[in-house]
């Protein structure tokens, strides 16, 4: 199961097909929107199978309305064969600090099924305030252990890199948190957007940043080095419409068929040259959406 995470603030309102297909060259089974726009808020509250203009597979769209305001909506979509299932928001009870434009926003759980894989999936948009969201994401972390779920991936709208509560001997987490690097500002910003995986699922996972084959702007690395960059680089995107760049986590067998996409973003930047060999321009060919194998 490959599972994005896209941040849509700042964005034009670009069409929901448009974001689907660039879905589908990335392999993706569900696709989860904080701050969503019109198009894809639309397409979320239809809740019904449809093949956009130009996709392949059908998919479908459910969207979560927060209690306060639009601020905390999400839209989760799932492509054709992944069906998306008891789909709840859970308030972990933090209370909002001065500077905070919304009320605190759910943390919207739900579980998810691709052929046999079966996994229980969390995201949200976390408070803005200082004074709200490190104790949101140390809450979030604690509703997640408590609900079983394997995955928690969203814009906490936190600095770091470390796991919440995972320094507490009282409370320690059962997440680990693998290094993404910056996400906002398009890459060249802060690490807002994170994924926080079960100890559970163990080293089954990849997780990393989408960007832009033809990007111009100053994409800062991963931390660990270029060795242990995870990011993934699409040479048919050419530009990051939000201010966020997605943010992507394969389990179990998709980590395999994620590697083999596109190059990995440490590698030699030749995207934009239409002429460079296939070694380092690959490619991701159509209908190459495999079944998982458990």
């Amino acid at each position: 199961m490959v599972v994005v995470s896209w941040n849509m603030a700042k964005s034009r309102n670009i069409p929901f097909d448009q974001v689907l297909k660039d879905c589908e060259r990335w392999g993706t089974s569900l696709l989860v929107i904080q701050e969503p726009t019109g198009s894809l808020r639309d397409f979320g509250s239809r809740r019904k199978e449809s093949q956009p203009r130009g996709c392949e597979s059908s998919w479908r769209g459910h969207l979560h309305e927060s209690k306060g305001s639009s601020q905390g909506d999400i839209v989760i979509i799932s492509r054709e064969g992944v069906v998306v299932s008891n789909v709840k928001g859970v308030d972990v009870n933090v209370g909002q600090g001065t500077y905070s434009i919304t009320r605190t926003n759910p943390l919207v759980v739900f579980d998810a099924q691709e052929d046999r894989e079966r996994m229980k999936i969390a995201t949200c948009h976390a408070p803005f305030d200082i004074a709200a969201r490190s104790a949101y994401a140390v809450r979030a972390i604690n509703a997640a252990q408590s609900d079983g779920v394997h995955c928690v991936i969203g814009d906490m709208n936190t600095y770091g890199t470390r796991t919440p509560g995972a320094s507490r001997s009282r409370n320690p987490s059962n997440y680990q948190t693998p290094s993404l690097g910056a996400t906002s500002a398009k890459g060249s910003g802060s690490p807002l957007d994170k994924a926080y995986v079960s100890n559970s699922i163990g080293n089954s996972f990849q997780a990393g940043r989408i960007i832009p084959g033809s990007s111009s702007r100053r994409v800062m690395p991963s931390p660990g080095g270029s060795d242990q960059v995870s990011d993934i680089v699409d040479p048919d995107w050419r530009e990051c419409q939000s201010d966020h760049l997605p943010i992507y986590i394969a389990f179990h067998d998709d980590v395999d068929r994620i590697r083999g996409l596109f190059r990995r973003g440490g590698d030699d930047d030749d995207s934009d040259d239409d002429g460079s060999p296939p070694s380092k321009r690959q490619r991701l060919t159509k209908g190459t959406h495999r079944p998982i194998k458990t």
